[in-house]
């Protein structure tokens, strides 16, 4: 794969736009077009989302994602609106977490009025 194609894989799974298996068939339409050799695998992608430390099933990821800050009330909405519970919720808001549901809860949190925090060194 392209650094390009790689940059686009974790930009938009990063951002909640896309799952792995529309990633997938978003790079191998760009591929066909250039007439370069298709990816078979949706673990393919899953692997470089790995590599590039954005895609850690049940684990913790580097810290490069930043804290959402929201309103307890709206946590709890968060909890109620995905089905989930309130622990998820803050791993996810924290920065913790990089599962799918995490990126949901983060981008829901953003809609609703949340405040990334970017802290200063």
């Amino acid at each position: 794969m392209t650094k390009e194609e790689i940059k686009l894989i974790t930009t938009l799974y990063v951002n909640g736009e896309r799952s792995r298996k529309k990633l997938t068939a978003e790079i191998n339409g760009r591929r066909a077009k250039k007439n370069l050799k298709q990816i078979k695998s949706v673990n393919t992608i899953k692997n470089y989302l790995v590599d590039a430390g954005v895609y850690v099933p049940n684990k913790y990821v580097p810290v490069f994602l930043n804290k959402i800050l929201v309103d307890h009330t709206e946590k709890t909405e968060i909890m109620k609106l995905l089905n989930t519970t309130l622990p998820t919720v803050r791993k996810a808001l924290n920065g913790k977490c990089g599962t799918d549901i995490s990126i949901k809860i983060r981008n829901t949190a953003i809609e609703r009025g949340g405040v990334e925090y970017i802290p200063t060194k």
